[in-house]
């Protein structure tokens, strides 16, 4: 099985719909930790990404889960929301 982090930047398309574009993806090799150790790490390699993307401000869906066929997120063990306004997170969800 395979798992790994997956980023994507949600906009408001119109009234009523999202639009979820995948801004980042690294694969990890589970065997090496514990599901536990990959999911304390979401928030840091999350920021990482944002910082070093240079991405701009926006609502940011991050997650840690099985990688199925096209590299594309299956079963989500963990998930969480980041504000980004640019240079920095300005607000936290658990």
């Amino acid at each position: 099985m395979r798992y790994g982090y997956f980023a994507y930047e949600l906009r408001k398309t119109s009234v009523n719909d999202i639009s979820h574009e995948l801004v980042g993806f690294a694969e990890v090799n589970s065997a090496l930790q514990k599901h536990d150790t990959y999911i304390t790490e979401l928030r840091t390699w999350a920021l990482d990404l944002l910082r070093k993307g240079h991405h701009e401000a926006g609502l940011f869906s991050v997650s840690y889960g099985e990688v199925v066929e096209y590299d594309e997120l299956g079963e989500v063990l963990a998930e969480l929301m980041l504000a980004w306004d640019g240079t920095s997170e300005f607000a936290q969800t658990p």
